[in-house]
């Protein structure tokens, strides 16, 4: 499928672009609040969706359409298939697919018990496929329209969204006034204490090694779920966070670590664990740093993680191709210092992305 670009002139960073937009609620946002070469280059904007697809309570649908009870991945691999764009370019995204897996799709992939009450009701798995793209190159300041001609002459798209951007302003950041709030966990104190106790009995007995022991918050906010992420943005600026509005939701996401890259057939997964504040002059960023290169406390939980990365990687990768490039890296970010491993291998014949997440 040909892809048209086309490249407009305009000071307005990703964001402010995004500001244009947001009053389309099918309008989506992957963002990057840096500017490094090899990490968080790159911001897209996906508009004007072709296809929705989503998979909930056990049924897949496609643009609302109820399809079956059918395999969330084997269905997004066939409108992969279908919709296969032609990518030319150096950027790693030019239209096409934008959304999300949930965690609780793990039990499509494994046998696993339902434990946990679904009192959230949010889908399992939902995506956009989009017409038209915009991407913004955070290195060099470039921002570039693309369309695939699949809802209306491409041509015509790219006109009508470079004359909104070129019409649009930038953005000064002001933050919006909100109450404050009380945060209330759906762990009590005293379970959550046993639920540990659990957990380390576990490890004992040798039932498992590690387990992300999890909790949800939740509050009453005044502001708007667009304002709380301009918020975060600015606040806690990330290589990989999102913005996405989904029926009568949203998600907000930031963050440092990389789950998966492809590009040329390589593969790479960029795990952290360890992490310490950043200080409050020169001095206390010093110690801070040298405290965590010291920890070997977050060296054996990262080094862990590596080995089971490394195990999931060969499941997909070529015999012997699979290499830790960085063990222990550490890197700054706005508020935190993060210990970092860099985790590659070259994908076997004919594995996909959708592959490449489902047996990693």
């Amino acid at each position: 499928m040909q892809t048209f670009i086309e490249e407009v002139n305009t000071n307005l960073d990703a964001f402010d672009i995004y500001s244009l937009f947001k009053q389309d609620k099918t309008v989506s946002l992957l963002d990057s609040g840096m500017n490094a070469e090899n990490l968080g280059r790159y911001s897209f904007i996906g508009l004007n969706p072709f296809t929705t697809f989503k998979y909930e309570n056990g049924s897949c649908f496609i643009n609302g359409k109820k399809i079956g009870e059918a395999d969330p991945f084997e269905e997004i691999k066939k409108l992969l298939g279908m919709y296969k764009i032609k990518n030319d370019t150096s950027f790693p995204y030019i239209a096409g697919a934008m959304g999300y897996f949930s965690y609780d799709l793990a039990r499509i992939i494994e046998k696993l018990p339902v434990s946990a009450l679904d009192d959230v009701k949010i889908p399992d798995c939902y995506f956009y496929f989009y017409d038209n793209a915009i991407i913004f190159d955070n290195l060099k300041g470039d921002t570039f329209i693309t369309a695939l001609g699949i809802l209306k002459n491409p041509k015509n798209s790219i006109k009508e969204l470079k004359e909104k951007i070129l019409k649009g302003n930038q953005v000064k950041y002001k933050e919006v006034e909100g109450s404050s709030t009380k945060f209330i966990s759906n762990f009590e104190k005293n379970k959550y204490k046993k639920t540990v106790e659990k957990v380390r009995n576990y490890i004992r007995e040798g039932d498992i090694y590690i387990t992300n022991l999890t909790q949800r918050f939740k509050c009453k906010v005044t502001k708007k779920p667009y304002e709380i992420y301009r918020d975060l943005r600015h606040i806690n600026p990330a290589p990989f966070a999102a913005f996405m509005n989904v029926e009568d939701f949203s998600i907000i996401s930031s963050s440092p670590e990389r789950f998966l890259k492809i590009e040329n057939n390589i593969v790479q997964t960029r795990p952290i664990k360890g992490t310490r504040p950043r200080g409050k002059n020169k001095e206390e960023d010093i110690r801070n740093r040298q405290e965590l290169a010291d920890s070997g406390k977050d060296h054996s939980e990262l080094l862990m993680i590596v080995d089971l990365e490394r195990n999931d990687l060969s499941k997909v990768c070529r015999p012997n191709s699979v290499k830790v490039k960085n063990l222990f890296t550490i890197e700054e970010y706005s508020t935190v210092f993060h210990l970092v491993s860099t985790i590659t291998g070259k994908l076997k014949q004919n594995n996909t992305s959708i592959d490449v997440s489902v047996k990693k």
